[in-house]
């Protein structure tokens, strides 16, 4: 099983880094204010996940934050 899990640790560093860049890319393209509001604290939940945590609840968070990056590209495909 630790084998599987390790294999799991770049596809989270990857997850992680595309996160980050799509906040950055939302932080450059915003207009709302609500939304530049909530950006530095979504920056420093990103900033403090650890992708060698390959507990089930990291893991988890990992796959929201998969969603939160296919909903930012999305809002910009629609903006």
């Amino acid at each position: 099983m630790k084998g599987e899990s390790e294999k799991l640790v770049p596809i989270l560093e990857s997850t992680k880094r595309s996160a980050i860049a799509s906040v950055r890319n939302l932080r450059a393209s915003a207009t709302n204010q609500i939304v530049k509001e909530k950006i530095e604290p979504v920056e420093r939940v990103l900033d403090s996940m650890d992708p060698k945590d390959t507990s089930e609840q990291n893991v988890s968070k990992f796959l929201v934050i998969t969603k939160l990056i296919e909903e930012v590209k999305g809002g910009k495909d629609e903006g």
